[in-house]
């Protein structure tokens, strides 16, 4: 299947582990260099290694734990960078916990050239 991603930039959450390291398998066969992005290092780098080892395509990867705000700030800073873009975004983090939404505020959002980004801590 053609899905017309060839050279594009793919973030992916939750990259490191099952449905995850899938969705990046698939869109680096599709020929998307990606920025895989997990909590767990050590799972982040045996599947960026996977994929290299895979495909012909461009592997980044950020250690980010996104129930702190630092680390999400970390990984903003790094994707809204004048080297770096991203043309898909794949979510596949958990769901938070029962009480979460009404401890929830915004701490920052910026918007850059048509990307929309949002953090929220408790």
């Amino acid at each position: 299947m053609d899905l017309s991603i060839n050279g594009k930039r793919a973030l992916v959450l939750a990259a490191a582990g099952g449905l995850g390291s899938a969705v990046c398998g698939s869109l680096a066969a599709e020929g998307a260099n990606l920025m895989m992005v997990d909590v767990n290092a050590r799972a982040l780098d045996d599947a960026a290694t996977a994929i290299k080892a895979d495909f012909p395509v461009g592997v980044d990867t950020q250690v980010c734990d996104l129930g702190v705000p630092s680390s999400v700030e970390a990984l903003i800073d790094n994707i809204t960078s004048e080297t770096n873009s991203i043309d898909i975004l794949i979510n596949i983090t958990g769901g938070p916990p029962p009480d979460l939404p009404a401890k929830l505020r915004p701490t920052r959002c910026a918007n850059t050239s048509n990307r929309w980004w949002s953090a929220l801590s408790a």
